[in-house]
This record gives structure tokens, C-alpha cells and sequence, in this order.
């Protein structure tokens, strides 16, 4: 399918070996449902659902290691390093994080919130990555799309947490969660070079992507990591 359905992200191909793509809203536009979304995307992608896990997500820092297929519970990222098998989230204004390893052979791909940035969930995917063999400065990371700064208002309960990646607008804090989990790659060992940030807003482009902050969809992309054939 082309672009109007997935976004690509060939730089990241190229550094890691892997393929990734993150779902439009066009799949909605064509008439397809939530429910049906995942199968669609399936079927789009010649991928068997036999070969796919994903967290179900709760907005935590927590990342789990797995080989096997199918739902990995009470986490929001997953680490493989089996060949076949394909790792999926789902967002509608946070991070969809892929993370690769072209030398050691270990993918991950990652919901980041803000509630999962402040605790960690980067470093907590890359010390995973390097507990199973990964050199973190052989990892390369990419940001799928995801609310920017601007449109991304929360309250000052929230912006304080992020010290060093809010700015005051009048009377509202206005959050960078890119700038943030940037960071915490930096930190986390990752070579600056090595992480692609991508412009794409969810608010902004709400022609091509959804958001929940927009209008409290249902909706939400779908974004995949793994090796396709």
C-alpha cells in the first residue's frame, strides 16, 4: 500500500535493519473500524497474527522481554530478538518509539506518554536491550508521530516533572515530550545520530493521523517493527 496509509521510515531501515510503519488515518477514512483495524493492517502488511505480540498498555515505564506471540500484559514496551516475530502499539498522541539493533538482532517498540517518560520507560527499554546483548550505542532509535510542543497544554503539576522541557505560554505550561524522551535516549547511551526525530503532530496533521487530546477518539494508529518480506 503507499504512503497515503503508513508512514515509512527509511533512515531507520537503513540504520537498523529492521522495518517500521505507523498507520494513517486513511484506513478510517476507507470505512475501516477500530475493531478491524489491526487485522486490516494485517492482511495490508502480509503479516500473520501468529507472529505478532504487543503490550497491552497502561501507561507505565515498564518494558518486557518476549519470544512468544500474541497480548504481554501491565507493560508498555517489548524487547524481541526472535527474527520472526513482530512487535505492535497503539497511540493517538504519544510516542510510538522503535528502537533497533542491526548487530545484535534485538528490536523493541515502545508506547511513551509522559506518564511513561518520567519513569523511565526509555532507559528501561535500552538497559533491557543491552541485558540481552545490545551495545547502546549500536541502537538506533525513531519517533512515529505524536502531539507536539505546541499543541500540548497540561497543568503545572504535570510540567514540573519535566523541568528542563516546558515553557510557560501566558498562563498555560506547554510540554515537549520528543525533547524529553530525547533526552532520556542521550542519557540512556544512545548517539545523538542514531536518534531520528520526525516533525508529524497528531493535532496539526489531523487530516492524516488522530488524536485523543483533539476529540477524544477511539481511534488510534498502529505502529509495527520487525522484519518484512
Amino acid at each position: 500500500m503507499d504512503d497515503r496509509y503508513f508512514d515509512m521510515y527509511p533512515s531507520f531501515e537503513r540504520l537498523s535493519g529492521f522495518m517500521a510503519r505507523t498507520s494513517t488515518r486513511t484506513f478510517f477514512n476507507d470505512g475501516h473500524s477500530q475493531a478491524a483495524l489491526t487485522d486490516r493492517i494485517f492482511y495490508s502488511l502480509n503479516i500473520s497474527r501468529n507472529h505478532v505480540a504487543w503490550p497491552v498498555q497502561v501507561h507505565s515505564g515498564t518494558v518486557d522481554y518476549t519470544r512468544d506471540p500474541g497480548a504481554v500484559f501491565k507493560c508498555d514496551g517489548l524487547v524481541t530478538d526472535r527474527e520472526d516475530l513482530f512487535l505492535l502499539i497503539r497511540t493517538a498522541d504519544c510516542i510510538p518509539l522503535f528502537l533497533g539493533d542491526k548487530e545484535s538482532g534485538l528490536k523493541a517498540m515502545v508506547h511513551a506518554g509522559w506518564r511513561g517518560i518520567y519513569n523511565g520507560i526509555a532507559e528501561n527499554a535500552v538497559l533491557l536491550m543491552k541485558k540481552k546483548g545490545s551495545c547502546p550505542e549500536n541502537i538506533c532509535a525513531v519517533f512515529g508521530p505524536a502531539i507536539c510542543e505546541a499543541c500540548y497544554e497540561v497543568g503545572e503539576e504535570v510540567a514540573v516533572l519535566f523541568p528542563d522541557h516546558n515553557r510557560k505560554q501566558g498562563t498555560k505550561f506547554l510540554l515537549n515530550l520528543k525533547s524529553a524522551l530525547n533526552q532520556q535516549l542521550n542519557d540512556a547511551g544512545l548517539k545523538s545520530e542514531n536518534i531520528l526525530l520526525t516533525n508529524s503532530c497528531t493535532v496539526c496533521q489531523r487530516e492524516r493521523y488522530v488524536s485523543y487530546r483533539l476529540n477524544k477518539t477511539d481511534e488510534r494508529l498502529i505502529s509495527i517493527i520487525g522484519y518484512f518480506l
